[in-house]
């Protein structure tokens, strides 16, 4: 994996060139494209046009993503992660909602200025912590394998017929074995997917009678402060209580002692229908973002340079408005934000 990251990055130095894959510019051969030159002769050569900021983009978006591939791979790796980045994230958010919850407590439940200020605090902490679980999330993987196909596979066929009359023989037009096979790979993560559905069909090994289940009140995962209204026994999301009355009551577990296992905060968040409404926005956003980036690319491939990484930036930036917005929307309405 990592000789074929090398790779990568050596080939992607021919596209640092905003003339790379341009049909035409004053001084080339008449009946040349830019698809036609050899890519040495963009080795290290931007012909006065300047960098792709895309390929930069392009570049630090490949390293990323095999930082975070590989990392997933090694479970040191994970838990380094959850300590040193995702357990100090969330107990920040839990213990700002946690004091705003105390402060409209003190004020006998009075105050609507307390209350809104957990609301939006709530709008916050739940697209930060569904942007983090999508990302752990099997989705997530797919999602990068299945656009990057798309998007490998429009950067061959759309050159490819540009330059038809000048590029192709009857020999690009055959497939033979060498090219069957590759094709025939591509289903193999189809396989991957069956797999994992399936493993979800059998269902979870029931956990023995002295195990507490996921979701109980651990006494070591928050400490309780006079609370007779919370359960010991039960998950949050089973009982009536909302967040704010909860957070009130509770102190967030330190980072010191936060394990992989959900906490009841967590739960009741996992448990809302707002919390999977985001989720399905977060979906909705890629797919969309996705859509839009494919078909503008079908337009400028070969003609002028393109500036995704501005409307990938654009996009992040709309995609956390609306998710904050909508949060704040519909959160009165949900345990999230209720004062029962």
């Amino acid at each position: 994996m990592l000789v074929l990251l090398v790779l990568l990055l050596i080939g992607l130095v021919p596209t640092l060139s905003n003339d790379w894959g341009i049909d035409y510019w004053p001084g080339m051969v008449d009946g040349a494209t830019g698809w036609g030159i050899p890519a040495d002769c963009f080795w290290g050569q931007m012909w006065g046009d300047g960098i792709n900021p895309d390929a930069v983009f392009g570049i630090i978006v490949l390293i990323t993503s095999y930082v975070w591939k590989v990392g997933g791979l090694f479970a040191s790796a994970r838990r380094a992660f959850r300590r040193w980045f995702r357990h100090p994230l969330e107990w920040l958010m839990e213990s700002t909602l946690s004091y705003l919850a105390r402060k409209h407590k003190d004020c006998n439940e009075r105050s609507r200025l307390w209350l809104w200020l957990f609301r939006l605090a709530v709008a916050v902490y739940i697209p930060v912590t569904t942007a983090l679980e999508c990302a752990a999330s099997f989705s997530a993987s797919l999602w990068v394998s299945a656009l990057g196909l798309v998007f490998g596979t429009m950067q061959i066929q759309i050159p490819r017929k540009q330059n038809l009359d000048l590029t192709a023989t009857i020999e690009d037009n055959y497939r033979g074995f060498g090219q069957l096979v590759p094709l025939i790979l591509l289903v193999q993560p189809a396989g991957a997917v069956f797999e994992h559905l399936w493993k979800e069909d059998q269902g979870a090994t029931p956990a023995p009678a002295n195990q507490p289940q996921i979701g109980t009140l651990d006494m070591q995962e928050f400490e309780i402060n006079d609370n007779p209204d919370v359960s010991e026994d039960l998950p949050l999301c089973s009982t009536s209580r909302s967040l704010l009355s909860y957070m009130a009551h509770q102190k967030p577990q330190p980072i010191s002692y936060r394990t992989a296992t959900r906490t009841p905060v967590l739960e009741l968040l996992y448990s809302s229908r707002l919390f999977a409404g985001i989720v399905w926005l977060n979906h909705l956003s890629v797919l969309g973002t996705s859509i839009f980036l494919f078909y503008t690319d079908s337009l400028i491939i070969g003609n002028a340079s393109t500036s995704n990484w501005l409307f990938i930036l654009a996009a992040v930036g709309v995609y956390g408005a609306l998710s904050f917005v909508v949060t704040l929307v519909i959160t009165p309405c949900s345990r999230l934000g209720t004062c029962g």
